[in-house]
């Protein structure tokens, strides 16, 4: 099974045991970034999960410290939007 979650992010189960949690990553040719806008992303594995839950709780976790907002309040917004996400997920 493999899932598309964003354009950042896929799923993908190898065995009926883990999930392993994928992020878009751009190609490296003999250790530096391409710098060709055409040049194909490939896929880095960022963990390997037991549950769904688990594997989204980390998701969140990453969005957050990777976020993009620009006050606390904005940043609060996105923790609200993110875990209620996350209750729906576990409902």
């Amino acid at each position: 099974m493999e899932i598309k979650l964003n354009k950042n992010y896929k799923v993908e189960t190898i065995d009926e045991l883990n999930y392993i949690l994928y992020r878009k990553a751009e190609k490296k040719a003999h250790g530096f970034q391409l710098k060709d806008k055409d040049a194909e992303p490939g896929w880095k594995i960022i963990g390997y999960y037991s549950s769904l839950e688990i594997l989204y709780e980390d998701l969140v976790d990453m969005d957050i410290k990777f976020s993009e907002a620009k006050t606390f309040k904005q940043l609060l917004e996105e923790v609200k939007l993110l875990k209620e996400g996350l209750r729906k997920i576990k409902s």
